[in-house]
């Protein structure tokens, strides 16, 4: 009777460790779990800051071009105005040149 009764408190102990080695597995395996989420969330988190900051770029750079393409623009419209200023001035010159001698 006594060994049947260690025997069972020897097997009461082993089920208590099994359960105990069970449950901290279990507050492992989670705490990993719980870990890799976090990891994905702070990687999703890079990535769209990344694409966020590549769009930006994008967009400064487009605006560069932009504004350059203007100057651009602006610089040919300011010199083909001048040129014809200088062309009607020529002109205007010539004709007076041809009233004087007319005169």
């Amino acid at each position: 009777e006594r060994k049947a009764k260690e025997e069972a408190e020897r097997k009461t102990e082993e089920e208590r460790k099994v359960k105990e080695e069970a449950e901290h597995k279990a507050k492992e395996e989670k705490k990993f779990e719980e870990e890799q989420k976090v990891n994905e969330e702070t990687e999703q988190k890079a990535e769209e800051e990344r694409n966020a900051k590549e769009e930006a770029e994008k967009k400064v750079e487009k605006e560069r071009k932009a504004k350059e393409e203007a100057e651009l623009k602006a610089k040919a419209e300011a010199e083909r105005k001048a040129e014809e200023e200088r062309k009607a001035e020529e002109e205007a010159e010539c004709k007076a040149k041809e009233e004087e001698r007319k005169a």
